[in-house]
């Protein structure tokens, strides 16, 4: 497969997926992790995530962060995949959720876990809590 199938290929999965396609999809589609080097590299392609990679022809998405943090909680499977309500899907809570829907300022979750942000982006990725708990399915919205 040349670079124009590759960025294709990519292409159709990440266009339903905010111009997103994490490592394991794109070995699905059979763009292998040399190919997807090459694309970052040639930068057709901007890692913004352990695995997960960016179409940079697409721009940068609304809050990349819980966007990145969603595909990476079932890397293999696409969105169109992943049924509503389902238990290994996650569900975005608390601050990133009042933040995702505009609901008032407020502040950032804190987080040992917190990484640099993308060379490619021009501000800090915030750091997302991860928190686990059992989601009522009446409450999902």
């Amino acid at each position: 497969m040349d670079r124009t199938e590759q960025v294709a290929v990519l292409s159709e999965a990440a266009a339903d997926q905010w111009g997103l396609v994490t490592s394991a999809q794109a070995k699905e589609l059979g763009v292998n992790g040399v190919q997807l080097l090459r694309l970052t590299e040639a930068g057709l392609l901007s890692n913004v995530g352990r695995g997960v990679y960016l179409l940079t022809a697409v721009g940068v998405p609304p809050h990349l962060d819980v966007k990145v943090a969603w595909l990476r909680l079932q890397p293999k499977k696409f969105l169109w995949e992943r049924p509503a309500g389902d238990p290994d899907s996650g569900v975005v809570s608390h601050a990133s959720a009042c933040q995702l829907l505009d609901l008032g300022d407020i502040p950032r979750p804190r987080s040992r876990d917190q990484r640099p942000a993308p060379a490619h982006h021009d501000g800090a990725l915030r750091p997302l809590a991860y928190r686990e708990g059992r989601a009522d399915r009446d409450h999902h919205s």
